[in-house]
């Protein structure tokens, strides 16, 4: 049998402990519940990933795309952009080189307000442990 005084000494140093990483993880977030208002690039960069991962787009575009090939090959209009279609190359080259930025920015963000949860879920969870032992011996 273990006896109670040295039982009762290691859950007060374990329940210490718990409440001092407890009160980090609080002071922490609190700290961080000021930058949760989105500045303007933020909110930017949500909705260009938003709108590009949508199929919208991606319909919209592969119309865009089709009619612009059909209407270089068979010349019904001046074919402003022949065979090679270099110029269509070029558009798609700059959507990507400026919507991965902006893809990237937005997923970055997603990230660290996934980080914050998880510490924030963290913190509950520690505090539910600490009330959980502290309960036998209030009754």
């Amino acid at each position: 049998m273990t006896k109670p005084v040295a039982l009762t000494t290691e859950l007060h140093e374990t329940e210490t402990r718990l409440l001092n990483e407890l009160r980090a993880l609080r002071r922490r977030s609190r700290t961080r519940q000021g930058s949760l208002k989105l500045t303007v690039g933020q909110r930017i960069a949500d909705t260009v990933a938003a709108n590009m991962g949508s199929w919208r787009f991606i319909i919209v575009q592969s119309i865009i795309l089709i009619i612009w090939i059909i209407l270089n090959v068979t010349a019904y209009v001046y074919q402003w952009d022949p065979y090679p279609f270099i110029l269509l190359n070029l558009a798609l080259s700059f959507q990507a080189a400026y919507a991965a930025p902006f893809i990237m920015m937005s997923q970055n963000r997603h990230r660290s307000e996934q980080q914050t949860k998880q510490r924030d879920c963290k913190a509950r969870c520690l505090a539910g442990l600490v009330s959980h032992r502290n309960l036998p011996g209030m009754l």
